[in-house]
């Protein structure tokens, strides 16, 4: 809800709630890998890369992606 200041277009990445998001919030965009360990409400065990631009989240166990809660 207080992001630190960030220029429009700038990701904001975050693990500390255990769970995959994907939030766009007016200039920035928020990101959570999930987690490794301990994930969060009936989510998969997580992690994000970033190839060429694009955010993937996947599951640690099967290494399928997924979509993030939003």
């Amino acid at each position: 809800d207080n992001p630190p200041p960030l220029r429009p277009g700038e990701c904001l990445v975050c693990g500390h709630t255990h769970l995959p998001v994907l939030r766009k919030q007016k200039h920035l965009t928020y990101l959570n890998p999930g987690s490794l360990a301990l994930p969060k409400e009936g989510t998969p065990h997580s992690y994000l890369t970033l190839e060429d631009g694009v955010f993937t989240w996947r599951d640690v166990v099967t290494g399928e992606a997924f979509e993030p809660l939003h």
